[in-house]
């Protein structure tokens, strides 16, 4: 596969570790500037959309699938990835509106509410009358300060008394800065990094804060080592994942406080200090899954490609509806296809089989089906 990733910085350590394991699978890898494209849209109702890196068209034909790790300049870089998904077709390991979503610390918490996720209490307003009553909202002193936009633990602030809170969130909103309190969770400094990739978990991390710091975060000092999940929390941090949108790939941050676990953030771009700390390169499953997908488009290619041919023989005859399977490679792929047809039942059959290297039809009942014969695409009555 020809695979594009869309990074500002090709060599920082581990974008050329992302580069690297997907050569060594055989693949070939671009890194790609987002800041240096050019998204050009055409007049043409039937789609000519184009892009240019620096005034040069990109071969963006030849691309089967992006992989965005995006930064800086985020906004911009989201531009570029719903023309390469959207008006391109690009299969990409992250959907445009997913990160945004996660970019967003107040919208990643409602949609991890609405989707029945365990977050810490939170409130947002836009310059409160009430300092004291949002603190009150989040179970009072001490608490969370969260900026709206951040990563890597930027933005966020703990408030331990009611002066720095006060002085604090004055400062803030006067500034017209996007804020969010949040509950303040007990964990001793400690918190979990969990990558989801291709809607499962693949590796666990439990990060300690460093020294005179609360928060957690290996950019921040901390230290981590690999841990197991409960079976809840694998599917918690799942959940969240696909709950913002990126059940294909996200860093999933938990918390164990008391008898519960909370997830307190959704991350789109996670970092890879997790690969050194737990030895697990989980940029091998993000190929992986890139892999399966390629497999599955092109299976499905060659059923609607056999299929079409015997849908039109019937269609005179039998203009209803049905179900068109087919055996390819050990494997069943089920397609939808237009116009539906409905073949005539046979008292003795329930499967009429159309050998595609010749016109022959055959009637077979399910348990004479050869399992071995993969040359066969079934209508199922």
């Amino acid at each position: 596969m020809k695979i594009f990733v869309l990074n500002n910085y090709p060599d920082n350590p581990s974008t050329k570790r992302l580069v690297s394991t997907g050569e060594k699978r055989g693949h070939q890898v671009e890194v790609v500037p987002y800041n240096d494209l050019y998204l050009h849209l055409s007049d043409s109702p039937n789609g000519h959309d184009k892009i240019y890196q620096k005034g040069t068209k990109l071969d963006v034909k030849s691309c089967d699938a992006v992989i965005p790790r995006m930064g800086n300049n985020l906004a911009y870089g989201l531009y570029v990835l719903e023309h390469f998904v959207g008006n391109m077709k690009i299969p990409s390991t992250s959907s445009p509106k997913g990160l945004a979503t996660a970019a967003n610390k107040f919208l990643t918490s409602q949609k991890l509410s609405q989707n029945k996720v365990r977050i810490p209490k939170t409130i947002f307003a836009y310059k409160p009358e009430s300092v004291d009553f949002l603190i009150d909202k989040v179970g009072g002193l001490p608490c969370i300060a969260k900026t709206v936009l951040g990563s890597q633990g930027v933005g966020v602030m703990i408030l331990e008394t009611k002066l720095a809170a006060n002085t604090c969130l004055e400062t803030i909103y006067k500034n017209d800065i996007e804020i969010n309190l949040q509950q303040f969770l007990e964990a001793n400094g400690k918190d979990i990094r969990v990558i989801v990739i291709d809607n499962e978990v693949v590796v666990a991390m439990e990060r300690t804060s460093n020294k005179g710091d609360f928060r957690a975060n290996l950019s921040k000092g901390g230290a981590g080592k690999k841990i197991d999940l409960t079976d809840k929390e694998k599917e918690m941090a799942v959940k969240a994942a696909q709950a913002v949108g990126l059940g294909d790939f996200a860093g999933v941050d938990l918390i164990r406080s008391g008898e519960n676990t909370y997830c307190i953030e959704v991350n789109g771009n996670p970092g890879d200090g997790i690969i050194d700390i737990t030895g697990v390169n989980y940029y091998e499953n993000l190929y992986k899954m890139l892999e399966k997908r390629q497999k599955e488009g092109n299976k499905a290619e060659i059923t609607a490609q056999l299929a079409t041919p015997i849908l039109s023989s019937f269609k005179e005859h039998y203009p209803y509806g049905t179900t068109i399977i087919s055996r390819l490679k050990h494997s069943w792929q089920k397609i939808e296809v237009q116009p539906y047809v409905k073949i005539a039942a046979n008292s003795k059959a329930s499967w009429l089989y159309k050998d595609i290297h010749s016109e022959n039809f055959y009637w077979y009942d399910d348990t004479n089906f050869n399992a071995e014969n993969n040359g066969l695409v079934l209508l199922k009555t």
